[in-house]
């Protein structure tokens, strides 16, 4: 994400720019609402823990 803003910033493309602020954003919103990466077994097991009630 830092290397596309980056990337775009000094290539002087700011699609890449507004796109690699996009997907930082995303990501901040999932760790300020207590979300993580995904794990492929769970969608509700993330790097942060289990999401949600446990059965």
């Amino acid at each position: 994400m830092i290397g596309l803003i980056l990337a775009g910033y000094f290539a002087e493309v700011k699609l890449l720019v507004a796109i690699g602020v996009v997907f930082l954003g995303h990501a901040a919103f999932d760790r300020v609402f207590g979300y993580g990466l995904k794990f492929p077994d769970d969608f509700r097991h993330t790097h942060l823990g289990w999401i949600g009630v446990q059965n």
